[in-house]
């Protein structure tokens, strides 16, 4: 390529991680892939919609983004009701399609 050429050459390289196309700049991730341009809005919601439940009292929470949805890791306390309503509401996030829950639940007196 001349050097005194004003031309921008916008083909991807052989080995850029990030396409040019790329809307997010995240390897993978097309325009309807991208629900907010937060990218943890997700996992953010739904820590928040966790931790708001009467009667359940985190000891740990850790959530993590996944393919088409999140991993739910921590200790959970809980007074009253099914440990399996958490993976429901989760599932009532928009954007989780698919909830990965390794919480480990014990009974809360």
């Amino acid at each position: 390529m001349n050097s005194s050429s004003n031309h921008t050459d916008n083909r991807t390289a052989l080995y850029d991680p990030v396409p040019a196309e790329s809307t997010t700049g995240i390897y993978g991730e097309t325009q309807q892939s991208v629900h907010t341009k937060h990218p943890h809005r997700i996992e953010q919601e739904v820590h928040r919609v966790l931790t708001s439940i009467p009667g359940v009292e985190f000891a740990s929470l850790s959530i993590h983004r996944m393919a088409d949805g999140v991993c739910i890791d921590g200790v959970v306390k809980i007074s009253n009701g099914d440990p399996l309503e958490l993976t429901r509401i989760a599932l009532q996030v928009s954007g989780v399609n698919h909830v990965l829950n390794h919480l480990t639940t014990c009974n809360h007196k």
